[in-house]
């Protein structure tokens, strides 16, 4: 397991065992039953602007997307059968879908307050990321949509390719969170 280090205010060595988020991400496939998509406008309040006991100032800060997608899992015995996806995919009821799902916890606070209590108040450590059990709504990162038998191969034949080698995915999308579960390469 890998092990994560207090943060730069003074722990001093302080360890708890944890993983990187990257490894807590599992792909599971899906058929997708129906999806629901919502937008909303973010309104950003500057706190240097902020007026106490009146009317803060208020500014349009873009918009915000969200698919909701009820679905059915390749694996029954897995509970999950609605996912949520921050951001855009024209993906739609029918489709076959490859997603990317974060199975984690934080137990960095549990940790902190054990340390807190045993006399280490000063002390902190950063984010501890266990595995979690699978649960009925999950939050997917990446969507990709694949084609299946003569949707398939109609494609294949199109790309001028084997039907064979071909894995059949036509598009995959990233969750506005997508940075945060991959592993970041080293510069060379």
């Amino acid at each position: 397991m890998a092990e994560a280090q207090g943060n730069s205010n003074g722990t001093n060595g302080k360890k708890a065992t944890g993983r990187p988020l990257h490894e807590l991400v599992d792909l599971e496939t899906f058929i997708v039953e129906y999806v629901s998509s919502y937008s909303c406008a973010v309104n950003i309040s500057p706190e240097s602007e902020t007026v106490y006991g009146g009317s803060s100032s208020s500014y349009l800060g873009g918009y915000t997307a969200e698919l909701h997608l009820k679905v059915t899992p390749d694996n029954l015995a897995s509970p999950t059968r609605e996912l949520t996806f921050k951001g855009n995919s024209p993906v739609r009821g029918g489709d076959y879908i490859a997603a990317r799902i974060p199975h984690y916890t934080d137990k960095s606070e549990v940790y902190n307050r054990r340390m807190k209590s045993c006399g280490f108040p000063g002390k902190q450590i950063d984010s501890v990321y266990v595995r979690r059990a699978q649960k009925g709504t999950e939050e997917a990162i990446e969507m990709s949509i694949i084609l299946q038998g003569e949707e398939k191969e109609k494609v294949a034949e199109q790309l001028g390719v084997d039907p064979e080698q071909f894995e059949g995915i036509i598009r995959t999308d990233h969750s506005v969170n997508y940075s945060a579960f991959v592993k970041e390469e080293k510069e060379k």
